[in-house]
């Protein structure tokens, strides 16, 4: 369903841009194919920004720059590559080599698929079967049910799987709270629980095996129907 819904945004987006590029005189095939070539540097971007860390301040901000200036000249690439063998060439228009409009709809582009997937993951109340993420610079794919929860420190996140093992990542907990839907449950600003993994609660804290988990004053109304959640199997 996810990868059905990826496609289809894809293919709204490109549509929607290829509105924009009938105006710049394009006949609608080429405008569409246009649109899809941002594509690539959207799905760059969104890949990367997850990984960017800003412990560091100077080299986050520019981590975040020199990203910017890669998905732009990827998509000046694509575009002008384009427009040399495919377009006739006197149809070129320069506003599609302009670095704010570029990056401007990439931003667009990532902000309006990752609405998308949240909006996805509010109403889906079951658990992915796998999750991918990096830990440590390798890929890892791990089954989402074997999360036991999820620990955030602002800098980085660490996934402590069911059977002890742990993971680092620098994908923001809120992210990872869409992503796994309604079967994890925010206790606390850095906490995200696996509602089966949990073996005890109290009001101000839950047990997750061995460790205790705190519950903040802003998720207890949550915490409390953890009850009533845990029955939706």
């Amino acid at each position: 369903m996810k990868f059905l819904i990826d496609i289809g945004y894809v293919f709204l987006a490109s549509l929607l841009l290829a509105m924009i590029f009938l105006s710049f005189d394009y006949s609608f095939g080429q405008a569409f194919f246009l649109g899809s070539l941002f594509m690539p540097g959207a799905f760059a971007l969104k890949y990367f920004i997850p990984q960017l860390s800003f412990s560091d301040r100077k080299k986050g901000v520019a981590d975040a720059f020199f990203l910017a200036m890669a998905v732009t000249v990827l998509t000046f690439f694509l575009v002008l590559t384009t427009h040399t063998y495919v377009f006739r060439p006197s149809k070129f228009h320069e506003v599609l080599l302009n670095p704010v409009f570029t990056v401007l709809i990439l931003g667009i582009l990532v902000s309006g698929d990752v609405s998308l997937q949240r909006l996805y993951a509010k109403f889906s109340s079951k658990i992915p079967d796998t999750v991918s993420f990096v830990s440590d610079r390798h890929k890892v794919t791990v089954n989402a049910a074997d999360i036991a929860y999820i620990e955030s420190n602002d800098k980085e996140v660490y996934i402590h799987m069911s059977d002890g093992t742990l993971y680092r990542n620098k994908t923001p907990i809120s992210q990872w709270e869409s992503v796994l839907g309604e079967r994890f449950i925010r206790s606390h600003r850095a906490f995200l629980v696996n509602l089966d993994c949990i073996s005890g609660l109290d009001s101000d804290c839950l047990s997750v095996g061995m460790e205790t988990i705190p519950v903040s004053r802003k998720y207890r109304e949550s915490v409390s129907r953890l009850a009533t959640l845990k029955k939706r199997c």
